[in-house]
């Protein structure tokens, strides 16, 4: 499923996965989605439980919602 597919808020409380990378480094993530962010720039962020960190749905790949 792409960014494009999908309104945000569809995200709230469903069980994700997807990657994020720092650099040269992936690091898969997986868990619920219990907060979003809607920004003027038009850049929405998710943050999963036990995660700690938001996430910008257009700087993530492979998102899987289950």
């Amino acid at each position: 499923m792409t960014f494009s597919n999908f309104n945000a808020l569809d995200l709230l409380g469903k069980q994700v996965s997807f990657n994020s990378s720092l650099g040269d480094i992936i690091f898969p993530n997986q868990g619920i989605v219990i907060s979003l962010i809607l920004n003027l720039s038009g850049s929405p962020e998710i943050l999963i439980e036990n995660g700690g960190s938001f996430y910008c749905l257009s700087e993530i790949t492979d998102l899987k919602v289950f």
